[in-house]
């Protein structure tokens, strides 16, 4: 580190900030924090981030022009998640002394403004209570692919090499540090055995990383998305703090993003939580070809937590993130679930929430539906003029969804297939898949009384929230196209009546025995 003020003169700005009538609103009291690089005074209504005249090898806050820059570069590229919390940069001014915020001389230093918000609100105070759902992380993952969408572009070539260098440069540095210890830190044994998993890993998808920065996927990113940079601001969860001061670190692919926070509440022992936010993101981004990475991105993440707490002295902590990656890296069979029924009987209903507790992969038909004929999830075909529920394109719409179903049972991934399934050939296609890849199949029969199938149908149009477009009279149709379970098939079946207390959570009981019993023989998976 080498500052550049004097120290004391660092020192005497901050403590005399701690001064509310400093301010140009109303403080009461003034509370300050700090990180390796930043000062944040807590002020009233609001918190001022004010970065540290630092320079390390991988930030360089040395001048005051470089923190005026950083503040800057922090508010534009934080308002693309959090715009209402970021409120702007503020100049400091007078002396160390006597700071005002009035323009009256140069300035002496800058300010990051945000609203201050209840640090009881942030994620990892929202786990601790139990006080988060599965709903809102599967909004807040759907919210991150939409930004993500409107993210700058980075195609250029070399993408895998770069990655793979920083990979090995991450591992190097874990290992050295774990190596200097005489003893095992809190139970790091299995370290190298995930350790070489990650490097044969990274040698063997270059050429998947490349093809995907080809395909538009490296973007800005946040580039810190744990559950400390979450926080629920205006009653929806908000990403912040995102990593402004390195591009290379959120220059990067947009799953890399998404599984960072899908890896931390893994770890945290809150699967349904991260599944809930993996669907949510994958359903808005339909990046589905991406799911074979997912591993990839989940240990390496998992791993460079472990390094940073290691060297905070937290080999406890540390041992929790190796175990995720570690039981990741043992893999598991997967297990295909199809749903089946008539419209209005349950079917995302159901399959959103096993696909939680059960942690797997659903693929909606009326999502892919829409998306195949160029149109969100909320928008109308009607009204677009389209047509997509003919024959010839309901049979386009299951071939796309065997086949990505099959990538995503290739990745090792469970998969909920969300779709109405009424005809035998239709589910014997996906019968055919699990045969071939030696995987379990369910197949769950939604059920309910006519009458709460049309009361169900009229409530959803009223809403105007759903992908499904279909109506009473969609759902008589779908009466008479039914064709009953072939016997081969009922083996299979479990029926479920949607209207029964309890019937999600007995239906994903009975999935996460399956997954068990068919995950005894599990081998590690090769990358």
């Amino acid at each position: 580190m080498f500052p550049v003020s004097r120290p004391g003169t660092v020192s005497e700005l901050i403590e005399a900030l701690r001064e509310p009538a400093c301010y140009p609103h109303p403080v009461a009291s003034v509370v300050v924090k700090q990180t390796h690089i930043s000062w944040v005074l807590l002020a009233g209504t609001y918190a001022y981030k004010i970065k540290k005249p630092v320079r390390f090898g991988f930030v360089d806050f040395s001048t005051l022009e470089r923190r005026r820059q950083a503040c800057e570069d922090e508010l534009r590229l934080n308002r693309r998640f959090a715009p209402t919390l970021y409120v702007d940069v503020v100049a400091i001014h007078g002396t160390a002394a006597r700071p005002i915020f009035e323009p009256r001389s140069a300035p002496i230093e800058y300010a990051v403004r945000l609203h201050r918000f209840d640090t009881e609100q942030e994620l990892g105070a929202l786990l601790a209570r139990d006080a988060v759902t599965c709903e809102e992380l599967n909004v807040f993952g759907q919210q991150l692919a939409q930004l993500q969408e409107g993210c700058p572009v980075y195609s250029t070539a070399g993408m895998a090499q770069r990655s793979q260098a920083t990979v090995a440069a991450n591992l190097d540095e874990l290992l050295a540090e774990t190596s200097a210890r005489p003893e095992d830190p809190g139970g790091l044994q299995p370290l190298a055995e995930v350790a070489r998993w990650l490097r044969d890993w990274a040698a063997g998808c270059a050429a998947a990383l490349e093809r995907r920065a080809a395909l538009g996927r490296v973007r800005e990113c946040h580039g810190d998305l744990h559950v400390g940079n979450v926080v629920r601001f205006e009653g929806r969860l908000t990403a912040f703090d995102c990593l402004e001061f390195d591009i290379s670190l959120r220059r990067i692919d947009v799953l890399d993003d998404a599984a960072f926070l899908f890896m931390d509440l893994v770890a945290r022992g809150r699967r349904d939580l991260a599944y809930a936010f993996l669907n949510g993101w994958l359903e808005r981004a339909g990046d589905y070809e991406a799911i074979g990475l997912l591993g990839y991105f989940f240990v390496h993440r998992a791993l460079v937590r472990v390094k940073v707490l290691l060297l905070g002295g937290e080999p406890g902590e540390a041992r929790r993130y190796l175990d995720a990656a570690r039981i990741l890296v043992q893999g598991s069979r997967a297990v295909l679930v199809l749903t089946c029924g008539l419209s209005g009987s349950g079917k995302t209903w159901l399959s959103e929430r096993v696909m939680a507790a059960a942690g797997a992969i659903r693929i909606r038909s009326d999502v892919e539906r829409k998306r195949m004929a160029g149109l969100q999830a909320d928008q109308s075909s009607l009204q677009a003029g389209i047509d997509i529920y003919t024959s010839a394109f309901n049979d386009r719409v299951y071939e796309r969804l065997l086949h990505l179903a099959g990538e995503q049972l290739r990745a090792g991934q469970s998969v909920i297939v969300d779709a109405a399934f009424l005809k035998q050939a239709e589910r014997h296609r996906f019968s055919a898949l699990a045969d071939e890849l030696d995987v379990p199949l369910v197949l769950l029969h939604c059920v309910a009384p006519a009458e709460e199938l049309g009361r169900r149908l009229s409530a959803r149009q009223r809403a105007g929230k759903d992908a499904s477009e279909a109506d009473e009279a969609v759902m008589l149709r779908q009466v008479h196209a039914w064709e009953p379970f072939a016997e081969f098939e009922r083996g299979a079946v479990i029926e479920v009546d949607t209207r029964a207390p309890g019937a999600a959570a007995r239906v994903a009981a009975r999935i996460v025995n399956l997954q068990a019993e068919a995950s005894s023989d599990r081998k590690t998976v090769k990358p």
